[in-house]
Parts: C-alpha cells; sequence; structure tokens
C-alpha cells in the first residue's frame, strides 16, 4: 500500500482519497475453532484497511486535504449467526474509521465509512463450513 501510495503521489503529485476495501467472509461457529481462518480474516479485514490508511494519511496530512473512505459492512452493526469473528473485524473498522476521523480532523480530512448489507459477491466462496455455507 505504501509503494501504491508513493507511486501516485509521484505520478500525480498528491492523494486525495483512499478507498479501503478488504475483506474475507469464511463464516462459522466459534466452537468449531477455525483460528486460522480468524487470523486471516484480521489480517485482511483489519490490518489491510490499517496498511491503507498508513499509506496515505503521512500525504494527506502533509496536504491538509484529503478523504479516507472505509468499506465494513452491516454485519459492523448487527451481528448474525455465525458471524462472531467477521462482525468483530466490521466493527473494528467502523472504531478505526471513527477514531482517525476524531484524530485528523484538524488537518481538514475527512473519513467516510460504507456499510453495506448482503451483496452477490464471492465472499461466500470462502466459507469453509458447508452446513453455512
Amino acid at each position: 500500500m505504501k509503494k501504491l501510495a508513493d507511486s501516485a503521489v509521484q505520478q500525480f503529485v498528491r492523494v486525495d482519497v483512499i478507498l479501503n476495501n478488504a475483506g474475507l467472509m469464511p463464516l462459522s461457529l466459534i466452537d468449531r475453532m477455525n483460528v486460522e481462518e480468524w487470523y486471516t480474516m484480521i489480517d485482511v479485514n483489519i490490518k489491510g484497511v490499517l496498511k491503507g490508511i498508513a499509506a496515505v494519511v503521512p500525504y494527506i496530512k502533509e496536504q491538509k486535504l484529503g478523504q479516507i473512505i472505509n468499506t465494513s459492512s452491516v454485519a459492523g452493526h448487527k451481528i448474525f449467526n455465525d458471524s462472531a469473528v467477521y462482525s468483530a473485524t466490521k466493527f473494528a473498522v467502523r472504531t478505526l474509521t471513527e477514531g482517525l476521523r476524531m484524530e485528523v480532523k484538524p488537518y481538514n480530512i475527512r473519513t467516510t465509512i460504507i456499510c453495506p448489507g448482503a451483496v452477490k459477491t464471492e465472499l461466500l466462496e470462502h466459507i469453509t463450513e458447508a452446513d453455512i455455507q
């Protein structure tokens, strides 16, 4: 993400906006202990967004202008059966966006969160539990 931001600044002189849209959704019950899937969701859904934020904040803070848009999910507001870990990652994106908003407000930087409901994507293909898929 840093290379992408650096490249954008080299080519276009500035970064005005980033849309962080990172997400995997291998739903399962917690007692099935799919720990590696949890770690992968955390790496993509939370750390992926953090890496995008970290890549652009220095540039847009210096510019005193910019917007960071993060995609969360309605699952970050409402927990559905089998979605505790996924919902936790999407709630984390909500929290990160709100906390970041407070931190970057003095620099005229806006943060936006998008929380779509069910959308037909490849996310269901990541569910390894046949009875949940």
